[in-house]
């Protein structure tokens, strides 16, 4: 399932992203093994030998055999011709628009390509491997990338590419650039994407750095795993035992990796993502707070009951709450019915109002004790069919939404039960942020606001029975309440409204003893309508929630 601690390492924007040739294979580079091919293809056109260097090839020897075509002509030309098929290819992929876009501190990279950096439109700053560039790297280093392995694209008076042997050799195992890595990853945390762990060189370095990292604050990676494959187990062992790293795993069908893209799908949702931060800075998950929220609605009516030339709002709630008790408890009479209201937040005095306007109304059976008729009744009844109604269609609109997914068809219901009782939920906690949503075409709003409404899903996907069920529910749930169909927008605000007029007349025991808790443990030094509107205002999660 998605893992909380992930997600916050990557919203606190403190972790670096390790970027491996995976993610610009699947832009269309060719892998390493494709890369010599084509190489070594250029070099026997020219009728010269290449045999030694294909049998070190095919040992698994690539640097080797690299050295071993540099050796027939020359190390630059080997440098040369790699550049030039790297440049052939010049747009993103789509690992590349994600990764550009989670709100990481900065980039490492074995790749020579720069569409890391043309993915975020240039806002990433991409830095070599040789002289100078290297103090770049120095404590307070943001949105670069550091292709520590050489650029296509930086003068070579500032990047070597890293390919043949003499070139590793040059780097490994002592050097400024190691010494550097070393650094940065005792430093912080890391997410591996597009990496094998088959770079003998390179383990060696997170290797030692995993040696004395805390058991409690693991790296991450993305890696492909067959669990079948006792081999593969031992590995994704091997990686949290020795390296310090926790596997996300996924399993590819050849070269079909359409697992981890709905893996890296799931995960943007519930990230501080840089197209929605707007130039701020990432500070953690954020979440949507119903305790400010309740305060902050209360505050405003508090302030609409002062400001009102018919200051009637607060007796229409009262009365409101009036009814909903004697519908919950036929025959109730005054008295009981006085205490217990009285008990949240209304006087008797307003109670003791509100029943002796709703005598001469036309909704009561008797005037003592206190029932309510049937024409009343019968309304109720009719409204709720109208709602049930509404529910069956909002389960189908959920159910069609997912007709096609990969999960097997008799777990859609589970999925579309699941997925609904989410969404219960979140009109019930933070059901002022889904009210916006409803009520906005303003995309950027949406997502970001998405963020908060979606903290809360890790622990709900424990209930998932697999893993492909937990990312269908994360992208139905996404998808609702980003692109609400009508029936959706229509149950959903319905459900707000529900959520909303229990809170405001008290009808929940739940909020009403929520209200009372914060009111308890506040200490009000300005008018409470003024001071908590104000925080809610300037809370550094504010954009995200309210």
């Amino acid at each position: 399932m998605l893992i909380k601690d992930f997600i916050d390492l990557i919203n606190h924007g403190e972790a670096i992203a390790i970027i491996g040739s995976g993610v610009s294979t699947d832009a269309g580079l060719p892998s390493w093994w494709n890369l010599f091919d084509i190489i070594a293809d250029q070099i026997d056109s020219s009728r010269l030998s290449i045999k030694s260097a294909i049998d070190l090839k095919n040992k698994n020897k690539l640097p080797e055999a690299f050295q071993s075509l540099a050796n027939i002509t020359t190390r630059e030309d080997i440098h040369r011709k790699v550049i030039d098929v790297i440049k052939k290819i010049q747009k993103p992929g789509y690992y590349h628009t994600q990764m550009a876009d989670w709100p990481f501190k900065f980039y490492i990279t074995t790749n020579y390509d720069h569409l890391l950096e043309k993915a975020c439109c240039s806002s990433l700053l991409p830095v070599g491997n040789r002289g100078d560039e290297i103090r770049k790297l120095t404590a307070g280093a943001k949105d670069i990338v550091w292709h520590m392995h050489g650029s296509s694209e930086i003068d070579p008076e500032s990047s070597q590419i890293v390919v043949c042997k003499n070139d590793y050799n040059e780097f490994y195992p002592h050097s400024n650039i190691v010494d550097t890595l070393n650094s940065l990853l005792k430093g912080f945390r890391c997410v591996y994407i597009g990496f094998g762990f088959n770079d003998i060189d390179f383990n060696r370095v997170i290797e030692a750095v995993g040696r004395q990292a805390y058991l409690g604050r693991p790296s991450y990676a993305f890696l492909d795993v067959n669990f079948d494959d006792s081999q593969e187990r031992e590995k994704c062992q091997r990686l949290r035992d020795e390296y310090n790293i926790e596997v996300i795993p996924y399993h590819s069908n050849g070269t079909d990796h359409s697992e981890l893209h709905s893996i890296i799908k799931s995960y943007s949702y519930l990230l501080c993502r840089r197209s929605i931060l707007d130039g701020c800075t990432p500070t953690g998950t954020p979440d949507y707070s119903p305790q400010v929220t309740s305060l902050r609605v209360q505050s405003n009516l508090d302030l609409a009951e002062l400001t009102s030339t018919n200051p009637s709002l607060k007796q229409t709630l009262v009365g409101a709450r009036v009814i909903a008790k004697i519908r919950e408890c036929p025959k109730i009479s005054e008295e009981i019915l006085t205490n217990t209201i009285a008990n949240t937040n209304y006087s008797k005095s307003a109670i003791s109002e509100a029943i002796k306007h709703i005598r001469t109304l036309d909704i009561l059976k008797n005037q003592v004790p206190l029932e309510l008729n049937e024409i009343y009744i019968n309304k109720l009844k009719l409204v709720q069919a109208k709602i049930d109604l509404l529910k069956d269609r909002f389960f189908a609109s959920l159910k069609n939404h997912i007709k096609d997914s990969n999960i097997d068809t008799d777990l859609i219901d589970d999925v579309v039960k699941l997925v609904a009782g989410f969404l219960n939920e979140l009109c019930r906690e933070k059901g002022l942020g889904v009210a916006q949503n409803l009520t906005t075409s303003n995309a950027e709003q949406i997502a970001r606001r998405n963020v908060a409404l979606l903290s809360s899903t890790p622990e709900y996907l424990k209930r998932c029975k697999s893993y492909d069920e937990a990312l269908v529910f994360i992208d139905l749930a996404s998808s609702v309440l980003s692109h609400p169909l009508e029936v959706e927008s229509e149950y959903l605000g319905l459900l707000c409204q529900c959520y909303f007029g229990q809170h405001l007349i008290g009808a929940s025991s739940g909020l009403s003893q929520m209200d009372l808790d914060l009111i308890t443990n506040t200490f009000y030094i300005l008018d409470a309508s003024v001071i908590v509107s104000l925080l809610a205002d300037e809370s550094k999660n504010n954009s995200f929630t309210l």
